[in-house]
């Protein structure tokens, strides 16, 4: 008995572990400052746990009864965690704000949520492996073989709950589900240890949270929109939301991962049955990039090869399709969430005749990915927020940087996707990310564009050549481009040249790297 009690004790805190991350998700998203808030707590509680738990198997009196108490405890904690989380998060979000103004509510929202959910049943699974030590030194094993032997149990348990939570919890039963199941499993032990039968009549009531809708599907929505579908995948949260105009019956969907609000990932608009060809936002601006690779070419090149790095639904392709309509291109896309790209064709689907033009390869990381690209590269867009302000660590070095402009070709334009709140280079994600940006392609070669009526910036380097100066974008671009590219292309939207030179923060690396704490602390103060 002390062998399973042991395996489920390992196993219920990974699974807290990993699935209270996607039960956050959905409210305050799943950046690697969430994960590090929520494994602090644990490993806090953990610790805490254990220390009462050696006091409490001390004493040696009734310890199969009080062993059966914690976890019936435990067990009602995991109800709590299983839908108490949504409701909290509900509760401290106000809905009517926008991702900028809430940035800092993620922060603090999610380090309460998991003091206050995530804690409790840590801390009393905690007690278990003590009491268990004890309970087979009473029955004569030395202390230091029953503790090892438990320890390892226990051990093996936690490797179980992380598969089960990968393979298993998130893809068929569900997260809330998973974590019912799992307090249905700790009251059974508990009833084994009490004896008290007659209890097991209360155990199908853990289920009845599941008979009620989570409000996590429709958290932080933005007005308007309606669900098209929501799911889990073992990366995020994923959320298909739609806006239709009642005056002309076009169609407005947005792919949005993790919290939501007025952020997404991919946008599809759609009039009359027509897709559009700019579904607007940032994505309109990267129809600028055959005339960035062009610009005082001596040949004009007979294709151009894009690689874009966080794919997603494939917004990027209609304004380069656009752009590309009388040149010869290829896409190839990289996505790390094959689920993304299912949802996409879904729901927002390209036109099939941009078939041929693409390739998309799923579930392999961007910049793995890009080491293998065989052609030399015209564009290379990178569009990889794991978070609407965070990106991932590894793609925002100077090495990385480096091995994006080995993949260019000749006069090539690497394009990077940032939002940030900040719009000065000192001492914020621009500025950090611009300066390992210039450290690879230089200061002259790189341009800065903000992206009218938003948080986002684009970033633009070119390898070896100019960028089209300002003054010569309103004769290159043709007439009747949305106004994002004409306002993204004054002046007072850029930063380029000598401005870059001033910038005081220094370049990333993969051995050192604060852009996680930088950002951390911008949010706070926002």
């Amino acid at each position: 008995m002390t062998v399973w009690i042991a395996l489920l004790g390992g196993f219920s805190v990974l699974v807290i572990e990993i699935l209270g991350v996607h039960l956050l998700a959905p409210w305050f998203g799943s950046s690697t400052i969430i994960w590090s808030q929520q494994i602090a707590i644990i490993l806090l509680a953990m610790a805490v746990g254990a220390w009462f738990g050696g006091n409490v198997a001390r004493k040696q009196a009734d310890l199969h009864s009080k062993l059966s108490k914690v976890l019936a405890v435990a067990a009602a904690f995991f109800i709590l965690l299983a839908y108490g989380v949504d409701y909290f998060a509900a509760k401290i979000l106000p809905t009517h704000l926008s991702l900028d103004q809430v940035a800092g509510l993620f922060q603090v929202g999610s380090f309460a949520a998991a003091i206050i959910f995530f804690a409790p049943p840590v801390f009393f699974l905690s007690w278990v492996t003590p009491i268990l030590v004890e309970l087979r030194v009473a029955d004569g094993s030395s202390a230091g073989q029953a503790s090892g032997r438990l320890g390892a149990i226990a051990t093996a348990g936690s490797l179980a709950g992380i598969y089960f939570s990968t393979f298993i919890a998130i893809p068929i039963l569900g997260v809330r589900a998973s974590i019912i199941a799992v307090a249905i499993l700790l009251a059974i032990a508990s009833l084994m240890l009490s004896k008290r039968l007659r209890l097991a009549i209360g155990l199908p009531l853990l289920g009845l949270p599941l008979l009620l809708e989570s409000p996590s599907l429709y958290a932080n929505m933005p007005p308007s929109s309606t669900l098209v579908e929501s799911l889990h995948t073992p990366y995020q949260k994923l959320r298909v939301i739609e806006f239709v105009d009642t005056n002309d019956g076009s169609v407005e969907r947005w792919l949005q991962m993790n919290e939501g609000l007025d952020s997404y990932q991919s946008r599809w608009k759609s009039t009359a049955g027509e897709l559009s060809q700019w579904p607007g936002g940032y994505y309109d601006l990267f129809a600028l990039l055959p005339t960035y690779i062009e610009y005082q070419q001596a040949d004009a090149k007979p294709q151009h090869n894009y690689c874009i790095l966080g794919y997603g639904g494939g917004s990027a392709v209609m304004p380069i399709a656009t752009a590309e309509q009388n040149h010869p291109y290829k896409v190839v896309g990289i996505e790390i969430d094959p689920v993304v790209t299912q949802l996409a064709e879904k729901h927002m689907p390209l036109p099939q005749e941009l078939s041929a033009n693409i390739e998309v390869y799923s579930d392999v990381d961007a910049r793995a990915a890009l080491r293998f690209c065989d052609e030399e590269q015209d564009a290379i867009i990178v569009d990889a927020y794991s978070r609407q302000f965070e990106v991932p660590l590894h793609m925002a070095t100077k090495e990385f940087f480096d091995e994006a402009y080995g993949k260019l070709a000749d006069g090539g334009v690497l394009c990077f996707n940032l939002g940030t709140t900040g719009t000065e280079l000192a001492d914020n994600v621009l500025g950090y990310v611009t300066a390992s940006i210039v450290a690879s392609f230089g200061s002259e070669y790189v341009r800065l564009q903000h992206v009218a009526r938003s948080r986002n910036w684009i970033i633009f380097a070119r390898k070896a050549k100019q960028l089209p100066p300002l003054s010569e974008m309103a004769s290159l671009l043709p007439s009747g481009w949305p106004i994002e590219l004409g306002a993204s292309c004054l002046p007072a939207e850029c930063i380029e040249g000598a401005a870059l030179k001033l910038n005081p923060t220094p370049a990333l690396s993969d051995d050192k790297n604060s852009l996680m704490a930088n950002q951390f602390f911008e949010w706070a103060k926002d």
